[in-house]
């Protein structure tokens, strides 16, 4: 074997080796719990390029409930675009605290790892619920930014649509009930995951008949289908005596701490299993760094 060969088949074998270790961080960063975070703490939160310039704000959070995905957020864009745009969750992460980028609120703003002239000729934001469901228009969004499409399998990416979607903006306050139509309680927030595009949980304010008024009940987003009435309403197949042993959190305002333990590989754990739902990540240590540091959220 010459030496030029050699060379060349190292070469190939770093490239190879290199490519799989990026896909084996991806796979390990899909199925890693981060933090959880609350709608209201998602909405009109400001979002910045990754060198640091403002970019617009989300205006919305657009999720399937079945699948416990995010599909995409609307993104206001500034600096006189005057457009909403559709972009794909996993191109967001959290910020790290640069000097400079600090939003008015005193929260920390997004960044996006998307160019300003992709953002600016993303697919404009679906003003109908019946184009925001459908599958073109999310295989559209993700081709635009170069996204892998999760939901397609075996079959045609474009086609069909996404059967219980909901918007951030509205689900808090949703009134739940049994598929018997006993009031259960009403939604008190919905956490999501955003860099794996992730609903951690739909967090349930439990009707007196269940819990005293100090506890809060987090439950899967696929326990829920939607009411047959339509409008606010979620429905599920849980019971009164289910949700009284549940796992719960302290109501607390839903604090730092307690989104902290919803963001707990084991404690989530617990809950899905509870609700015989299989958790969608893997139950290991929480990672360390930016995304675990207690800031304003």
């Amino acid at each position: 074997m010459n030496q030029k060969f050699l060379l060349t088949a190292l070469a190939v074998a770093a490239v190879s080796l290199s490519l799989a270790h990026a896909q084996d961080e991806q796979v390990a960063r899909e199925n890693r719990l981060g933090r959880a975070v609350p709608a209201k703490a998602l909405l009109n939160r400001d979002v910045v390029t990754q060198g640091g310039k403002e970019i617009g704000k989300i205006e919305d959070a657009i999720f399937d409930m079945e699948s416990g995905r995010i599909l995409y957020l609307a993104l206001d864009l500034k600096d006189g675009a005057n457009d909403t745009v559709a972009v794909p969750p996993a191109l967001f992460t959290y910020g790290l605290g640069r000097a400079g980028t600090q939003a008015q609120s005193g929260r920390q703003p997004f960044v996006i790892r998307a160019t300003e002239d992709a953002l600016k000729g993303a697919p404009k934001y679906a003003k109908t619920g019946e184009d925001r469901a459908q599958g073109a228009y999310v295989d559209k969004v993700y081709a635009h930014f170069n996204q892998p499409r999760w939901w397609q399998g075996s079959g045609d990416s474009a086609s069909g649509k996404f059967n219980h979607i909901r918007r951030a903006s509205q689900v808090q306050n949703f009134t739940v009930q049994s598929s018997s139509n006993e009031k259960l309680g009403k939604v008190e927030t919905v956490l999501f995951d955003l860099p794996v595009g992730r609903v951690s949980f739909v967090v349930l304010d439990p009707a007196n008949s269940i819990s005293d008024k100090q506890t809060l009940i987090p439950i899967p987003p696929m326990a829920f289908t939607r009411g047959e009435q339509g409008g606010g309403v979620l429905v599920t197949g849980l019971d009164k005596d289910k949700l009284n042993n549940a796992p719960s959190i302290n109501r607390d305002a839903l604090n730092a701490d307690d989104i902290r333990q919803l963001s707990d590989p084991q404690f989530a754990t617990k809950v899905y299993e509870y609700y015989g739902k299989q958790p969608w990540f893997q139950n290991i240590p929480s990672p360390t760094g930016p995304d675990r540091q207690r800031t304003n959220q």
